[in-house]
C-alpha cells in the first residue's frame, strides 16, 4: 500500500533523537506500510556492505541525489539518528517532509541513562557520572545541550555550546513540517492525520525487565546486568542533580521553548 500524497511522491525524513519515543515512531512508519531502505537500521539507511550511510557528510548536490534514488525505488521513510544532514538542504525539496520528535530534556537523559547501564552500554554507576562521560563521535547524547548539538550539526564535536549554536539550532529546527512533542497516548496524533497513519506507535520499555529481557540475560550469561536492575532501580533525579543539569542544559530547554511554539503552529 503506498502512502503518497495526491499521487505525487513525498519522502519522510525523520530526525531521530535518542530516547524520544523515536523507535515508536519507525515502528509506526513500519506498521502502517512505509517503504523503508533496503538495508537499514532502526530506518537509518545502510550501505549494501552494512555500513551507515553518512548523511551528515553529504552536500546539498548529494542529498538530492539520495532522494532521487529514494523516489526511483518507492521509498518513503528514512531516519538519521547517529548524526543530521543538511536541513536546509532538505528543507528545500519539495518531495520531502521533514518530522521530529522531543521530550523533556531531563527526562530524556534520565532515560537514556538507564538504558544504557541497564542493557550494558555504560558502567556509569549513576547519572551524574555519566553526563558527558561518552567523548566519542557516537556519544553524543550523554552530553549537555543535546538537542542543540544535533540541530546546529555540532553532534560530533565535543565543545560548549552557547548562543551561536543555538540561534543555528532554532533555525534549523523551523525547518521541520512536524515536531512532535511527548505528552502522552495523543502524541503522534497530528503524524497520523497528516499521513494517514494507524495504531499507537507504542514502543516496548526496554529498560523493563519482561521474561523475554530476563530470559536473554540468563541464556548470554550476562548476570551483572540483571544484578544491575536490582542493586540500581529506577529512582527520579536528587534536586541537587536537577538543578546542575538545568544550568548545563539551559540552551536546549530554551530550544524546547522553541519546539512548544513551532508544535503550536
Amino acid at each position: 500500500m503506498s502512502n503518497e500524497v495526491a499521487g505525487d511522491y513525498r519522502l519522510i525524513w525523520f530526525q531521530h533523537l535518542s530516547k524520544s519515543a523515536g523507535t515508536s515512531i519507525v515502528e509506526l512508519a513500519m506498521a502502517n506500510d512505509e517503504k523503508f531502505y533496503p538495508q537499514h537500521s532502526n530506518g537509518n539507511p545502510r550501505n549494501n556492505d552494512g555500513t551507515l550511510i553518512r548523511f551528515w557528510d553529504m552536500d546539498s548536490y548529494q542529498l538530492r541525489k539520495f532522494v532521487d534514488e529514494c523516489e526511483h525505488e518507492g521509498i518513503t521513510f528514512v531516519a538519521t539518528e547517529w548524526g543530521a544532514p543538511d536541513f536546509s538542504a532538505l528543507a528545500s525539496d519539495p518531495r520531502v517532509t521533514l518530522i521530529t520528535c522531543l521530550r523533556d530534556p531531563l527526562e530524556r537523559f534520565m532515560s537514556n541513562y538507564y538504558y544504557g547501564f541497564y542493557l550494558g552500554y555504560t558502567d556509569c554507576p549513576s547519572p551524574e557520572s555519566y553526563a558527558n562521560s561518552e567523548k566519542t563521535f557516537w556519544g553524543t547524547y550523554t552530553r549537555s545541550n543535546y538537542y542543540c548539538r544535533i540541530f546546529s550539526r555540532c553532534h560530533h564535536e565535543t565543545k560548549v555550546i552557547g548562543l551561536c549554536q543555538f540561534e543555528l539550532a532554532k533555525t534549523n529546527l523551523a525547518y521541520f513540517d512536524y515536531c512532535v512533542l511527548i505528552s502522552g497516548k495523543e502524541s503522534f496524533k497530528h503524524l497520523k492525520s497528516a499521513f494517514g497513519w494507524k495504531g499507537d506507535g507504542t514502543h516496548a520499555n526496554r529498560t523493563n525487565l519482561d521474561a523475554m529481557t530476563l530470559s536473554r540475560h540468563i541464556l548470554t550469561g550476562k548476570f551483572h546486568l540483571l544484578w544491575r536492575r536490582f542493586a540500581y532501580p529506577k529512582k527520579p533525579p536528587g534536586s541537587e542533580f536537577v538543578n546542575h543539569f538545568s544550568e548545563k542544559n539551559v540552551w536546549d530547554y530554551k530550544l524546547m521553548k522553541e519546539a512548544q511554539n513551532h508544535a503550536a503552529d
